[in-house]
């Protein structure tokens, strides 16, 4: 089966021009073309983390004759939204990490992708991007996050919370 990525560079070569010129080789151009994605921020503890988990995502695809390029779409955290007006963009950033991987999937002609989330919005729109896209995804999860200092369980987290 021929790759996608190598049908589409057939129809317009500046395509290897503009791969190259983000360090990949003759090599590489040729090689099962795989998007990485994640919800990597610093902001919050669910999403700290995923950076690594894309990076040894990619060594995978470099392991198994692929080549891989990285993306990050981040998330908010539902938690420090809530209480205040924040709340009314959670919802709504599901629905724009699902929109924006749609735009990576979409603009560029992938033989695959690993998409990677952690938490209760960035999860469903990884699921929903992937669901759209006519693309072979695998989905990484990126666990539970840390507790907050003070916070081994929800009864403590209750209990701060009044």
């Amino acid at each position: 089966m021929q790759q996608k990525s190598a049908r589409e560079r057939q129809w317009w070569a500046q395509f290897n021009a503009l791969e190259m010129g983000s360090g990949w080789d003759e090599t590489d151009i040729t090689k099962p073309q795989i998007l990485i994605e994640d919800v990597y921020g610093d902001s919050h503890p669910g999403s700290v983390h995923l950076h690594r988990l894309s990076e040894q995502a990619a060594y995978g695809v470099l392991e198994c004759g692929g080549f891989p390029a990285r993306y990050h779409t981040t998330d908010v955290c539902d938690g420090c939204a809530q209480g205040h007006d924040g709340m009314n963009y959670v919802l709504a950033s599901r629905e724009a990490i699902a929109d924006m991987v749609e735009v990576h999937a979409g603009a560029v002609p992938w033989d695959g992708m690993v998409l990677s989330s952690s938490c209760d919005k960035s999860i469903p729109a990884h699921l929903k991007a992937a669901a759209r896209m006519n693309v072979p995804t695998v989905f990484v999860p990126g666990g539970s996050m840390r507790p907050g200092p003070n916070q081994t369980t929800s009864l403590v987290a209750g209990d701060i919370s009044l």
